[in-house]
């Protein structure tokens, strides 16, 4: 005897079940999407932030560098970056008149060296940040000059210092140089996702004393430094 037939109990989705399915499925895709697109476009920035911040670092500390070693031997100016002022002149330390980078002034590969001897801030030199043979980062490089006192006691040479440091995205630099701001002063782009500010202002700023530690005259040249970063004029204190 042959056991009955079982009826049908398992039926396949309807047409109208698929598209309800479908439906939900683009709602949740496309509340998440936006999150998840900033999360990367904020992750890129932060990035990108991060190592224009190690760009800058590594200048300030070349720089240092050579002014610590104390070697006057050569051009060895050419390894500190332009001056905005003539190192005999008046004291000018007013970095943030300081024009943004000019396009056609790339020096190549950083260190940026200062090869004209002269005032030529808006210049700038490249860091390939990722080691793909292409530069992503521009670095502006530019100074102050030593405060006359200091500068003459150390044999007339340039021991004391403001130094400034900008570091622009390669966007920035070739795809809109004429958005940039000029001049930027201390404004840099914000990590949001504006993209005016990207491509207009400098991922970094930075300005940092820089004077040689081991002279007789470091601590003086130091105080000066200061005292007239700070405005001050007439005779100096610090002698």
């Amino acid at each position: 005897m042959r056991p009955p037939k079982r009826k049908a109990t398992e039926q396949g989705v309807t047409l109208m079940e698929c598209l309800v399915a479908m439906m939900v499925a683009a709602v949740i895709v496309t509340a998440i999407s936006p999150a998840l697109l900033i999360a990367f476009a904020s992750r890129v920035q932060n990035y990108k932030a991060d190592q224009a911040m190690k760009a800058a670092q590594g200048e300030i500390d070349r720089v240092r560098s050579v002014i610590e070693k104390g070697d006057y031997s050569g051009n060895w100016t050419e390894q500190l970056p332009p001056r905005i002022s003539p190192e005999a002149g008046a004291f000018n330390a007013d970095l943030n008149q300081v024009g943004a980078p000019q396009p056609s002034q790339n020096m190549g590969v950083c260190p940026q060296l200062n090869v004209q001897g002269s005032t030529q801030p808006t210049t700038w030199c490249t860091v390939d940040i990722n080691g793909d043979g292409d530069w992503d980062l521009g670095v502006q490089t530019f100074r102050s000059n030593t405060p006359s006192t200091a500068y003459a006691s150390a044999g007339n040479r340039p021991v004391a210092f403001v130094m400034g440091v900008r570091v622009y995205s390669k966007t920035a630099l070739t795809s809109s140089p004429s958005r940039l701001i000029n001049p930027p002063g201390r404004k840099t782009a914000s990590l949001g996702l504006t993209a005016g500010e990207s491509l207009s202002l400098p991922l970094i700023t930075r300005y940092e004393p820089i004077v040689r530690s081991d002279l007789p005259t470091s601590r003086a040249a130091y105080c000066e430094l200061n005292w007239r970063i700070a405005g001050g004029s007439g005779q100096n204190p610090c002698d």
